[in-house]
């Protein structure tokens, strides 16, 4: 009498459960009827698709999600690749280098780290304050140290504003003529710019010797040229003393 084809004849089941060995999970035990239809090393109570090969995966499988700001991907229980959001989720960081895309000097370079926390357009290796958006400057940047006696004024390796001293700095120069005050004749006036160089109290445009505190007189002053036959002496233009000649007695 011939024997009674099974769908697992050819094919096997070791156990005796019904389900053919080429697909039982395992073929030594009865109770155990689950199966691996697609043949990819998965079981049906554990692949997320036990009727595809492609898909040869199970949750908590590590996996990667696509998303390079997100950490620990895996397949979750409803079999989609997740992984644990970072700051950067939402952001991005296209460069992989774990500094968010909107604070990365660089985000094209994940060999350049450096960032821009206060978003003041200044990299944080250079900038003078990186978490206070009003400080955007760094060293070598123009500025003014409220100090019209200095020039070229720079932030400088401190991050303080300095200029380089001038003759007039610490002595001042209120009007900003470049005639320091102790010898400016008007420091109140930019366009005074006539200077008393001795301290005699003339400026140089009178003064008939600015370079000689002792000669402290200008033309028109009154003087005694030494001669008692002169009158009304006075210091010409030449800055010499001159009286004028009387006349003889009759």
């Amino acid at each position: 009498m011939q024997a009674l084809q099974t769908d697992c004849t050819g094919v096997g089941d070791a156990d005796g459960d019904g389900v053919c060995a080429d697909i039982d999970c395992d073929d030594n035990d009865p109770t155990v009827t689950t199966q691996d239809a697609d043949h990819d090393g998965l079981c049906s109570d554990v692949d997320c698709d036990d009727n595809d090969p492609s898909i040869a995966y199970q949750p908590g499988d590590a996996c990667d999600d696509g998303d390079n700001t997100t950490i620990n991907d895996v397949i979750n229980g409803n079999c989609q690749c997740a992984g644990t959001p970072t700051t950067c989720t939402g952001v991005g960081d296209a460069d992989g280098d774990g500094v968010c895309a909107d604070i990365d000097c660089d985000d094209n370079d994940p060999t350049v780290t450096t960032q821009d926390a206060d978003h003041d357009g200044l990299c944080s290796d250079v900038d003078c304050d990186d978490n206070d958006p009003s400080i955007a400057y760094q060293p070598g940047d123009a500025c003014d140290d409220g100090d019209n006696t200095t020039i070229n004024d720079v932030i400088n390796g401190n991050c303080q504003c300095a200029g380089h001293p001038t003759a007039c700095t610490g002595v001042g120069d209120a009007d900003g003529d470049g005639v320091c005050a102790d010898i400016d004749c008007d420091d109140n006036d930019p366009t005074v710019t006539t200077q008393d160089a001795d301290h005699d109290g003339l400026c140089s445009d009178v003064d008939c010797d600015d370079n000689d505190p002792s000669i402290a007189y200008q033309p028109g002053d009154a003087c005694d040229d030494g001669d008692n036959t002169t009158i009304n002496d006075v210091i010409n233009g030449n800055c010499q003393c001159a009286g004028t000649q009387q006349p003889a007695p009759a």
